[in-house]
């Protein structure tokens, strides 16, 4: 892509086309659809038509030479345009820092439509942990550092099991509402395999939420060993670690491995599962099943959000300093 600064090579009609067709290309990779496929010919006009529109409003604006203030100013009543349409919001009545303030109360919002719905199933402990965690890690001198990391870390994970993920947790949620009593051996392997899936999840994301206890509790922690060990371990970690005990309750890797090495009995008679573990046999009802993987899918899903809820909390913040800073001004 071209640098935009550059006047003689700046072509906002190519660029526009170019940034349009990326972003749906991103999008329909994270969500796991081609939605291009779903984007008419003149919706797709329309958003190369706003593309083009903000890149010549920035390459004017750049010509102008700004000072920081008028710079700053800027780029506020863009990202309020961009993120306000996006949400479906209408911000022209307010400044620009009034308007960045009604998105990010909109992000907080949707946020809590996932302990909304923890809630519902009887486990929103999941997510006001990882609130409270995110918002102890905020208060950091070295947050941003911590943050970095943090982002970092998840780029290690991956597109493809992001995506995945993310995909897993609207499914699984349709079957769950759809199938609130277990009444045979097919629906109740559905709920095995899904506490197996939620399992190797909180393998894959737990490591974010122990390194940031860890940097809470310390100022120093280690992210890459913790994205390189086993269930056991990282269970074992959290159950030593007060802030976020409550995750080895929803998660037991013996139980895990009975159900990935099939060693585990259905008895459709007495409508019960057989887990071989540590050596004895634990028996759950069918009911039962089905709640062990409703818990492990909420305390996974807010493993899931927790690096972008803590993120959203830290802007949060620094909006709050930004307003205090003019309000001492005025």
């Amino acid at each position: 892509m071209v640098h935009m600064t550059d006047s003689a090579e700046f072509d906002p009609d190519n660029l526009a086309e170019e940034m349009t067709e990326e972003v749906i290309n991103i999008i329909s990779k994270t969500f796991g659809q081609n939605f291009s496929e779903d984007i008419d010919d003149s919706d797709m006009e329309s958003a190369k038509e706003k593309t083009k529109g903000i890149l010549t409003e920035l390459r004017s604006f750049q010509q102008s030479d700004p000072d920081e203030e008028e710079a700053i100013q800027f780029l506020l009543e863009k990202y309020n345009e961009t993120a306000a349409r996006a949400l479906g919001l209408n911000t022209s009545d307010l400044d620009s820092l009034e308007g960045l303030e009604v998105i990010f109360e909109q992000i907080d919002s949707k946020l809590s439509k996932f302990r909304a719905e923890g809630e519902s199933f009887g486990y929103p402990q999941y997510f006001d942990t990882v609130e409270n965690v995110a918002d102890e890690l905020i208060e950091q001198e070295d947050y941003r550092d911590y943050l970095n990391t943090i982002r970092e870390g998840w780029e290690k994970i991956g597109e493809k099991k992001e995506q995945r993920m993310f995909a897993r947790y609207d499914s699984d949620l349709w079957y769950i509402f759809g199938n609130p009593e277990v009444e045979n051996s097919s629906t109740v392997e559905e709920y095995l395999g899904m506490y197996e899936d939620y399992c190797e999840q909180f393998k894959t994301l737990s490591p974010f939420i122990i390194y940031s206890v860890n940097v809470i509790k310390t100022g120093d922690g280690e992210l890459d060993n913790r994205l390189n060990d086993n269930l056991h371990n990282l269970v074992d970690m959290c159950r030593t670690r007060d802030r976020i005990k409550v995750f080895a309750e929803a998660i037991d890797n013996d139980r895990r491995n009975a159900i990935t090495h099939d060693d585990y009995f259905i008895d459709p008679i007495e409508e019960t599962v057989q887990l071989a573990v540590g050596g004895e046999d634990e028996v759950f009802s069918y009911s039962e099943v089905r709640d062990l993987a409703v818990e492990a899918r909420c305390a996974a899903q807010s493993l899931f959000i927790f690096s972008v809820l803590s993120e959203h909390r830290a802007n949060l913040r620094e909006l709050s300093e930004i307003q205090d800073e003019i309000d001492g001004e005025t």
